[in-house]
């Protein structure tokens, strides 16, 4: 497939209804077909400064790869982080001697593109590695460039989620622990929250109490 537009349908058709990690699987495994590669991954950045990063999915002709932690020192990963754009059609092994990705890869071309959060800082990135010389740079595409921006966003809605989550966990466990008897209702006076102390206290269960007006159950 070497049709910009045909790729660019393609894509967007296997990801569309994607979330999370079947959504960054999905595009590594659609990108090496499209592109008749050895493999794709594409990588959150794992602490600030960043000197490694950390796979959310990658994809090789044998098919799904474990998500591993990569050292950026001495790759060409290395450059895409920075903020640079990066290609290497062939001997890429011989610029960077000290890459075990590239030797695990037996991988003879590479292309990498960085992609960003809202605040212009670069959180992750694309690598595409083919075992024969790459003839034609990805990253002239604006398809990779879109799909850069789609991977930024789903990777910040993702961190996003996991952050609530942890909120989520860290409230539960107050109120779960507290010897205080805590109701929460929302606008329309219906209980959101009752926790065990208020099961003791009012001698409902939590599964009785929400979703009832508080009236009903605190009179």
């Amino acid at each position: 497939m070497d049709d910009a537009r045909d790729i660019l349908e393609v894509l967007a058709d296997r990801t569309a209804c994607k979330s999370g990690e079947a959504f960054f699987t999905t595009l590594v495994k659609e990108m090496t077909k499209a592109w008749d590669v050895a493999c794709a991954m594409v990588t959150e950045a794992v602490d600030a400064p960043i000197t490694s990063v950390r796979t959310l999915a990658a994809w090789s002709k044998n098919g799904v790869l474990d998500n591993l932690e990569l050292d950026l020192e001495g790759s060409p990963c290395q450059r895409v982080i920075r903020g640079e754009i990066t290609y290497f059609p062939e001997s890429v092994q011989s610029l960077f001697p000290k890459c075990d990705t590239l030797k695990a890869l037996n991988a003879e071309s590479y292309c990498g593109l960085p992609f960003y959060n809202a605040s212009n800082e670069v959180i992750g990135h694309f690598a595409i590695f083919d075992d024969k010389r790459m003839a034609v740079n990805p990253a002239d595409s604006h398809v990779l460039k879109i799909f850069a921006m789609r991977a930024a966003s789903e990777l910040e809605r993702s961190r996003i989620d996991a952050r609530l989550r942890d909120s989520e966990r860290q409230l539960r466990q107050i109120l779960n622990t507290t010897l205080d008897a805590i109701i929460v209702i929302d606008n329309e006076g219906r209980i959101t929250e009752w926790n065990p102390q208020a099961e003791n206290v009012f001698g409902s269960a939590r599964e009785e109490a929400i979703g009832r007006l508080v009236h009903e159950m605190v009179a």
